[in-house]
């Protein structure tokens, strides 16, 4: 699984910077070294290239590249598995670890005996074997809720088990499921941003020996902790008192966003693969609009400084603003 990711990222580079390369043709400020031509034919005593005047050679590359992915691209790309998470790894670690597939919903009236109580004296792991894996309260969702969260009338509750001991559940704590579908407990289920990952110790781990209840899982990177796998086997259940030695290894579940922390973090390593964190779609609004004003900047009509032709100074201005431009798209995606 890890070789067929690194392949299709390899790829990914490839098709964004073939991209890139075709797009920088069409102007003088495209490409870096179409911008050194132009210093060094000044240098020369040559008369530089005007802003657009590759632009026809460039049209045709352009269009050429596109229609040889359009017309070879379903053979020579890699066919993408899926999202990050939704293809055979998810599967694998639900069949290896006999984890619970089905994600329960169910809300907490006002005459429910879990009213006031915290998460870990409910307890939900220890006696029905649940796990809470986001609670919703005011339109607003909490992923994977710290063990000393209290329950409130009004909440509504995901919760990762088995379908007899979420039965029973409901029962002890007069708990109501839910009668028509709700939006973001569906988003929770087809896993399109959530789901499971691997965390393993790292050696020589700054928190080596710490327990869950130390590391504080779910209070720090908002991830629900399901399977403990250690020298002494694999526990399912309540395990935070339990020492986490380099070596012990973490089934987790949470949103990829929230999943991608621990990796960095100088504890544990991710081995689950998942894809890089795509931008925001506001965030490229943004980036066009920065562009788009780097453009009629660089247009605008301002005298040529002296000694300068006025045509080559334009080209280098346009060429220094989109450049300028392009770093402050890449930082507002990235945030």
């Amino acid at each position: 699984m890890p070789d067929a990711v690194a392949a299709e990222n390899v790829w990914e580079v490839v098709i964004r910077s073939s991209a890139a390369i075709l797009g920088g043709t069409l102007a003088m400020v495209g490409s870096g070294l179409l911008i050194v031509l132009n210093d060094l034919l000044r240098q020369g005593g040559q008369e530089p290239f005007s802003l657009f005047a590759v632009t026809p050679i460039g049209a045709l590359l352009l269009g050429a590249g596109i229609a040889y992915f359009l017309v070879l691209g379903r053979w020579i790309l890699p066919i993408r598995q899926g999202e990050p998470g939704d293809d055979g790894s998810q599967r694998t670690l639900i069949d290896q670890w006999q984890l619970a597939g089905t994600i329960h919903g169910c809300s907490v009236g006002s005459g429910s005996d879990l009213v006031g109580q915290t998460l870990e004296r409910a307890g939900l792991v220890n006696e029905y074997g649940l796990n809470l894996l986001a609670l919703r309260q005011g339109g607003e969702t909490q992923e994977a809720p710290w063990r000393h969260t209290r329950f409130a009338a009004g909440q509504d509750l995901a919760l990762l088990g088995r379908e007899e001991e979420f039965q029973r559940f409901l029962l002890a704590h007069e708990l109501s499921p839910f009668t028509t579908p709700e939006p973001w407990l569906e988003e929770l289920q087809a896993g399109g941003r959530w789901g499971f990952a691997g965390l393993v110790v790292r050696p020589r781990a700054p928190r080596a020996g710490a327990t869950l209840r130390q590391l504080a899982l779910r209070k720090e990177f908002g991830i629900e902790p399901l399977v403990l796998l250690s020298g002494d086997g694999a526990t399912l259940g309540e395990f935070s008192d339990v020492s986490l030695r380099p070596g012990s290894a973490l089934i987790a579940h949470g949103s990829w966003k929230r999943l991608r922390a621990p990796g960095r973090d100088d504890n544990f390593w991710l081995l689950t693969p998942i894809e890089p964190e795509a931008s925001e779609p506001g965030k490229s609004w943004l980036a066009l609009i920065l562009f788009a004003l780097a453009l009629a900047l660089a247009f605008a009509d301002f005298p040529a400084p002296r000694g300068t032709d006025g045509g080559s100074a334009r080209t280098e201005r346009v060429g220094r603003t989109c450049a300028l431009a392009r770093v402050r798209a890449r930082r507002g995606a990235r945030h």
